[in-house]
């Protein structure tokens, strides 16, 4: 016995499809129609579920960070918290960091130092220099110093897309100024992951009078999380 076959043409998007449509024994054939209606929904969820090849026209992330600062007058951490507009149709990103606070040694008081009370003994201690006695070593470390200062900078995406390993990423090139602590104009070059979810990753460098700053990003999409 010769099984039956019968083909479905589905024009979708400009082509014709022939989906073939086997009927074994006992099966109730689906009217043409209804198989045609059954593969436009499909069709219609996957595209749904897809996520578009076209970037947004503008992103923008709330982000913080870590990173390391060295100035004229200190050298530590630092974490930085602010904001970046990405606009897609200019190339442009915008970055401002309201809220950037470095962590470095404090300068230590001169009526404190390190002693060795031995030749060849490798501990030291911390003497008071007034009084001739011994002292906790936290005097001779100055302590931890907390300094706050903010910057804004501009940036052009030179590179639109370049892959890392699976990932691509934006190369960046701009400038910007720090408004205190040093209070200088800086360039920046950056590399950039903003991922087609909610997420944005990166590193940047920043070099100017009496500034370097190399640290790492990380922020989230707003505007995608409140139309969610």
């Amino acid at each position: 016995m010769l099984r039956r076959q019968r083909m479905l043409i589905i024009v979708l998007t400009g082509s014709i499809a022939l989906v073939p449509l086997r009927l074994s024994p006992g099966h109730v054939a689906m009217s043409p129609p209804a198989a045609a209606a059954q593969v436009l929904q499909a069709s219609a969820e996957d595209a749904a579920d897809a996520e578009p090849d076209t970037p947004p026209a503008a992103r923008l992330f709330v982000t913080s960070g870590v990173g390391f600062i060295d100035t004229e007058h200190y050298v530590g951490a630092n974490v930085p918290l602010g904001f970046h507009l990405l606009l897609n149709r200019y190339r442009l990103l915008l970055g401002a960091r309201f809220l950037d606070i470095a962590m470095t040694e404090g300068e230590r008081d001169d009526r404190y130092y390190w002693f060795r009370p031995y030749p060849g003994y490798t501990y030291s201690i911390c003497v008071d220099a007034e009084t001739g006695y011994r002292v906790a070593d936290f005097y001779c470390t100055g302590g931890t110093r907390f300094s706050v200062s903010s910057s804004a900078d501009l940036s052009y995406i030179l590179l639109r897309e370049v892959w890392f390993s699976d990932q691509p990423g934006q190369v960046t090139v701009g400038a910007g100024f720090r408004y205190d602590k040093p209070r200088t104009p800086y360039l920046t070059l950056g590399v950039y992951f903003p991922h087609r979810s909610t997420r944005l990753a990166g590193a940047r460098l920043d070099l100017g009078s009496n500034l370097i700053h190399l640290g790492m990003v990380w922020g989230l999409d707003v505007i995608r999380v409140v139309r969610r």
